[in-house]
């Protein structure tokens, strides 16, 4: 008979900072490296039998797998299927909020039906086509759905350089402006991968999915979200594909989302 084993990824920044992290892909501390090492040793030193380990798309999952395996010779494989619940605008917010605590009693509810694809999932056209047709196969005809993406890779640190590479002052309100093109550059090819398949799919830039912020540019975060548009497009049973890691403030310039400071 087989058994599966679970294991949680090691101490993150986060963890430490007590802050709530569903996808956002934070780093392993130094003892989460440790915590994820001192696992290998104890699965090794017990012989415990395992032919493979399998982990989430984001960061700390794979260094704790990888530790694992280096330690251990068990081999690793990404499953994008284990990726972690995203928890909207209380990403980044204690963890103990009274707000929070209210809204998670219906989250089993609130967020069924929506996917979140962060950048190492969408890093290349070979799997954006992969999304296209997971979705495409799991799919009912004729449901709605939700699909947030991040930009593709490493295009937010592409577009940074970019920018450093004009100027040494750069405007924050326009360093937004332009890393906002990376999200809707994967959103746009993920709805042309679904329509090519058949599944009728809009891409829609944060300003239209509703997310209002305010004004602090590179580090915006949500005031209002109006859902009326994603509401629509998913009643009309298509695929609304939301460009994530950004709105627009109240005055119509885009925002790109991140903790306060």
């Amino acid at each position: 008979m087989g058994h599966f084993y679970f294991t949680r990824h090691g101490q993150t920044v986060w963890n430490v900072e007590n802050k709530i992290c569903g996808a956002t892909d934070i780093e392993l501390t130094e003892l989460g490296h440790e915590q994820a090492m001192e696992l290998g040793r104890k699965i090794k030193e017990e012989g415990v039998k395992i032919d493979e380990i399998l982990y989430s798309p984001l960061v700390r999952a794979k260094e704790t797998a990888r530790h694992i395996s280096e330690v251990t010779g068990i081999p690793m494989r990404e499953e994008m299927r284990l990726k972690e619940q995203n928890f909207g605008k209380y990403e980044s917010t204690p963890r103990n909020g009274e707000e929070f605590k209210k809204a998670k009693q219906n989250f089993i509810n609130h967020f069924e039906g929506v996917q979140k694809y962060n950048g190492r999932c969408v890093d290349s056209i070979d799997k954006i086509k992969a999304i296209a047709r997971h979705v495409a196969e799991t799919r009912q005809e004729g449901d709605g759905l939700v699909i947030v993406a991040s930009a593709m890779g490493r295009t937010t640190d592409r577009l940074i350089k970019m920018a450093q590479e004009v100027s040494s002052d750069i405007p924050k309100r326009e360093l937004d402006a332009l890393l906002a093109t990376g999200e809707q550059q994967s959103v746009a090819l993920l709805a042309i991968a679904l329509n090519d398949l058949g599944v009728p799919a809009v891409s829609l830039t944060g300003l239209q999915s509703g997310f209002i912020t305010n004004d602090y540019h590179t580090h915006a975060r949500i005031k209002t979200l109006n859902t009326e548009n994603v509401e629509e497009i998913i009643k009309q049973g298509k695929v609304a594909v939301v460009a994530g890691f950004q709105g627009a403030s109240e005055d119509g310039d885009v925002t790109t989302l991140g903790p306060s400071k």
